[in-house]
């Protein structure tokens, strides 16, 4: 097998292309069906624009749900993005139960950030920003739009030799 040159690896080379992503005016359970649909913990938000806006998963669900309280005022943005290390795509369960608030919509329960990186980044460049901010996936941009994600198992299968997609 040939050695891949890891100093000339870009983010675009190693992301995922095909992400889903969600609207900020959807109601929870929109969003919870969504997720179920789709096999997956979370996704970026898309404003009435088309514009990224934030990112949300089903943490954000489960702490609305236990908590009721869209906006908790003492925490600070990343603070929400790192909670979501701990959680694991495979805790999703085929029973959440969101409580009815016919109110609560996904920009009210979503990190209003995300981190990003370009499609023309290094891979040293990615694994840096992934390390230096604790996080496990990044979403890839490119001219303002969101055009892939990246995980931490990305980064180790490009470290691996795995082929390139």
């Amino acid at each position: 097998m040939p050695t891949i040159d890891l100093s000339r690896v870009t983010a675009a080379q190693i992301m995922t292309r095909d992400i889903v992503t969600a609207q900020d005016d959807w109601d929870i359970i929109t969003l919870a069906e969504f997720l179920l649909a789709n096999g997956i913990s979370g996704a970026p938000v898309l404003d009435g624009d088309g514009r990224p806006c934030g990112v949300v998963s089903v943490t954000d669900i489960a702490r609305f749900t236990v908590e009721g309280d869209p906006a908790d005022e003492h925490r600070y943005a990343h603070h929400y993005y790192t909670d979501r290390l701990m959680f694991e795509e495979y805790e999703i369960d085929e029973g959440i139960d969101v409580r009815e608030d016919d109110e609560a919509r996904v920009a009210d329960i979503m990190t209003p950030s995300l981190f990003t990186i370009e499609e023309s980044a290094s891979l040293e460049e990615v694994s840096r920003t992934m390390s230096d901010n604790h996080i496990h996936r990044i979403f890839v941009s490119q001219d303002g739009q969101i055009t892939g994600l990246i995980s931490a198992l990305d980064v180790l299968a490009a470290f691996a030799g795995k082929p390139l997609k």
